[in-house]
């Protein structure tokens, strides 16, 4: 989700597997401000600048990159989307014959 309150001129920025669900609930808790999901909702800066024209206070969160591979393989052997341990699923992101759907690169599943 991306959240934006205009008044206060804040945008936040959720990045996938990166606590960012956790700050949007905060932020919609306690701030009076809109949520934009479906096309918006993991959108760059660069393609949202045009739609507010200034992005005002932009942050997001950024997650131990270990912790998000981690966060990746759960998320996906809960999903059913593979079947592999996670030694298996290293190996083949390490030789690039596989990448989670965010890097929008090869979808090839240890299955």
């Amino acid at each position: 989700m991306l959240f934006r309150q205009q008044q206060l001129n804040i945008t936040f920025f959720h990045l996938p597997k990166n606590a960012g669900s956790s700050i949007a609930q905060w932020l919609v808790d306690n701030l009076d401000g809109d949520e934009y999901f479906d096309d918006l909702r993991h959108e760059t800066p660069q393609k949202v600048l045009p739609l507010f024209g200034d992005l005002g206070w932009s942050f997001c969160c950024v997650r131990n990159p270990w912790d998000r591979v981690v966060s990746w393989y759960n998320f996906f052997r809960g999903q059913n989307k593979i079947n592999c341990n996670f030694e298996t699923y290293m190996d083949k992101i390490i030789s690039k014959q596989f990448t989670h759907k965010y890097n929008r690169k090869k979808h090839t599943f240890c299955l």
